[in-house]
Parts: structure tokens; sequence; C-alpha cells
């Protein structure tokens, strides 16, 4: 599954340093890759076995830009540790604005620091803090900060000035976008903006009875929009028997995974690889005419993208919707 992803452009691997981060929002329970253990005299350590390992493997198979960590922010603020005196597991709920969330998170945070830069990981890592309340995001965010400054951060959600300048990469909700002078400011200071689908909106979108042309559409738009990356929240979390039903009772089938058991591919998952494979073009026609000053070629490419919107999709089919690269501009 790795190697499939790595294919077709992933950057990011996905890692879980709190327990069940997402908790009743998936079908099954993501676990953690880091092991929190308090000892008998109450100091903190840490087991990072797990998470080496699944690192080192997606770095093997060839994702290696980046690593996110899941998350400061866990659903409903839970927690797990396990306490060594006993050796049973204790679950705690800590809100970002409270103490205990504050001091266990500074030597957690420490802790982690030290261990991505013997790996030589650090630089590459970001702390992904999702879909939050506004004073727990700014409470996470606050901490994150005064734990090291040079921690990077992702988030996903939507837009919000008073973020963006604390966000190293901002991933926001695809029907919520700011302006393109705003993304464009973003990159000019060394961010990243990208967007993500989940379970909404209705389209486009990637569901099973979603049009696959759809999956291209999504690319489509990142290019129109100036955006980097595109993040779809669930690869391969399958419910019960996916090959016969992908249905669960919380989101519109399919949104828990573009992939079925084999490793099987599906039609929407290749038509997203169609898309990629589009933005890459886009991206290396526009250097290509910058670099021959191209000017009447880099203004045709840029009328043809322009006419990528969104909003045409309640009237237009996403399978309808070619991009015409070959157009006249109009005089």
């Amino acid at each position: 599954h790795l190697k499939l992803l790595a294919q077709a452009g992933q950057t990011f691997i996905t890692t879980y340093i709190t327990h069940d981060a997402w908790g009743e929002t998936i079908y099954h329970n993501e676990g953690t890759m880091v092991e929190w253990i308090r000892g008998r005299d109450g100091a903190w350590r840490f087991d990072y076995t797990n998470f080496d390992k699944y690192v080192e493997l997606a770095l093997h198979c060839g994702i290696t830009d980046a690593i996110t960590c899941y998350t400061p922010v866990s659903w409903q603020n839970r927690y797990r540790y396990v306490d060594e005196a006993t050796g049973e597991y204790v679950h705690v709920q800590w809100s970002p604005s409270s103490n205990e969330f504050e001091s266990f998170w500074l030597v957690f945070l420490n802790d982690l620091e030290a261990h991505l830069k013997q790996r030589g990981w650090f630089e590459r890592t970001y702390l992904g803090v999702n879909e939050n309340p506004m004073p727990d995001t700014k409470a996470a965010i606050a901490m994150i900060n005064k734990a090291n400054p040079k921690w990077k951060i992702t988030y996903a959600g939507h837009w919000r000035m008073e973020l963006s300048e604390a966000l190293d990469d901002y991933c926001i909700i695809i029907d919520h976008g700011p302006s393109r002078e705003a993304i464009v400011g973003r990159r000019q200071s060394g961010q990243t903006t990208t967007f993500y689908v989940c379970c909404g909106p209705a389209r486009p979108n990637s569901f099973t009875f979603s049009p696959p042309a759809e999956n291209v559409f999504l690319a489509w738009h990142a290019a129109a929009k100036g955006l980097t990356g595109y993040l779809f929240w669930a690869f391969n979390t399958w419910v019960p028997n996916p090959l016969q039903d992908a249905r669960w009772h919380r989101y519109p089938a399919g949104t828990l995974f573009q992939f079925y058991p084999g490793p099987r591919t599906s039609i929407r998952f290749e038509k997203l690889v169609e898309g990629i494979q589009d933005f890459e073009k886009i991206r290396i026609l526009r250097e290509e005419f910058l670099k021959d000053e191209n000017e009447y070629g880099l203004l045709k490419l840029e009328y043809a993208v322009s006419l990528i919107k969104i909003e045409k999709l309640d009237k237009v089919p996403a399978s309808e919707d070619h991009v015409p690269f070959l157009v006249e501009i109009p005089s």
C-alpha cells in the first residue's frame, strides 16, 4: 500500500503519537505508534519502537518528504498511558487549556524532538492539529511554540486568517478556501497551502457513488487555486467487508478508504492519479514557459486553468468539464 501511495505522489508519512486519535469518527481504533509510560517515580518515558519501524518502512517505500504526527489535540481530548506501577492503561482527559495538558506535552515534545533529531527526522516532521474548536487550536499552538518555535505545524480545517502565520502547512476544506493572494503570500513566506475533502462536501468528492471524474477535478482545482497538495483523510480504514459493502453508518460510502484489501485499487483512486499527473503537467508547463519567456504560452495556460471553477459542478458534471488547453484567448 505504501509503495502504491508513493507511486501516486504521496509525500507525507502519517503517524500516530497519541492513542486512538480520531475516536469514534472511524470504524476501527488506529492505536498509537508511541507508547507513553509513567514510571513509578512519576517521570515520563516513551517507547518509539513502532514509530521508528513504520517511518523506516514508509521511507523505504518512497514516501520521503515529510512526517506528520497526530495529534496533540486528540478526539474529545482523550489520552492513554501505561502506569508502570500497575501495568495497566490509564485513560485521561486533558483540555488543551489545562495545566495537565501543557505539563505533559512540554515533556513529550522535548523528548520527541530529541528522538527525531537523533534519527535525522526533525526538520521534516510536522505536528498535526486538525478540526478543533478555535480555543483548543490556539492553546495547542501556543504550547507547541513554547516547547520550541522550530516545530512545524500542519492544520486541517476552515480558513481563518488569524491562524495563517502560525501554520507551516494550512490544509483547507475545499469549499472554504482563502483568496489566491493569501495563498501566494503564504508561499512567499515559505508556507504551503493545501486542501482536503472528507465526509463533505457533496461534490467534488471521492465517495463510491461520486462521478469518477471528480477525482481528476480535485487536482485541477489545486492547479487553478495555486494550492500545493491534497489530503484525503483515510486511505485504507476499512469497514467489516469492504469488497462487498463500502457503507458505514457515520459517513457516505467510500469516505473511509480509497483502496481495497489485496491490495486492490479502485477507479476513483486511479482517476485521482490521473488528476495528479495533470497537475504536474500544468506545473511543468508553467516552469517551461517562464524559463523560455514564452508570455503567450503562459497566458494561454493561465486562461485555460482559470476556467476550472468548483461552482460549475452544480451545473456541469466533472466528466464534461474538459479544460480547453488549446483555447483561443478572447481579445
